[in-house]
């Protein structure tokens, strides 16, 4: 992988509409019945230095069930990986590299898979991705040291990487690891129309500079908040959403 996008780049484009975050806090704290409750929530990124350890086998697992469920039912591609998984080997990316084009063929018409030829390719050609990286010192070590404040150059970095591993999937991918970071989702979107801050995509290509302005805006956040770009999305996400039923008795507007 190459160096982030940081270094020598323009300054990022003004954050239009910013608000001060402790509104939207205030917000989440109301809906979640209190500070302390909204504070129980909020999740916490993988340090670097577990992020490190991340096997080569678990990268191309995560991978390739991205992979696999753009396009596809979730719930079928949990039912089936116990298969994906036998059938790879653990996804053990020697072993995958390895593997004969008719070993593959027969892997693309087998039922117990999902049966998609290009993307039972992209396996191997991923698991070769990997062994490639290994050169400069591994994924897991490129993404363990990536800055968050440019998350979205990350998601762009995988999905030149990976064959069939889109933007928004490089992002959930990312999730699923630890990696400090937010995702591109509806939900997302919705909750940045609601406090009129920024118009987004969320699908599953949002355009760059679109990506480029919520990064200002996350960053913001965080600078402003103190806390990493996972909470500050939990906390955007918790501000919307129906208030529980114990309701909130810390008159925190």
């Amino acid at each position: 992988m190459v160096e982030p996008r940081i270094s020598g780049n323009p300054a990022p484009e003004p954050v239009p509409g910013r608000l001060a975050f402790r509104r939207i806090r205030a917000e989440a704290a109301c809906r979640a019945g209190g500070r302390l409750r909204l504070a129980a929530t909020l999740p916490d990124p993988r340090p670097a230095a577990a992020l490190r350890e991340v096997a080569e086998r678990r990268w191309l697992a995560l991978i390739s069930r991205a992979t696999f469920e753009s396009g596809q039912s979730i719930e079928v591609v949990a039912r089936k990986w116990p298969d994906f998984e036998a059938a790879f080997e653990g996804f053990d990316p020697d072993a995958v590299a390895a593997f004969d084009g008719a070993r593959l063929d027969a892997l693309a018409a087998d039922e117990k898979l999902i049966r998609h030829a290009k993307k039972i390719r992209a396996v191997q050609r991923n698991a070769r991705a990997l062994i490639r990286l290994r050169a400069r010192g591994g994924l897991a070590l490129a993404v363990a040291e990536w800055p968050v404040r440019d998350i979205t150059g990350l998601w762009h970095r995988l999905a030149a990487e990976f064959r069939f591993l889109g933007v928004a999937s490089a992002a959930l991918l990312l999730r699923r690891i630890g990696k400090d970071g937010f995702v591109p989702t509806p939900d997302l979107a919705d909750a940045l129309r609601y406090w009129s801050v920024v118009e987004i995509d969320g699908g599953d290509r949002p355009a760059r500079p679109s990506q480029d302005i919520l990064q200002a805006l996350f960053n913001a956040w965080a600078a402003d908040s103190g806390r990493p770009l996972c909470q500050v999305e939990a906390i955007l996400l918790r501000s919307v959403a129906p208030p529980g039923p114990e309701g909130c008795a810390c008159q925190c507007m």
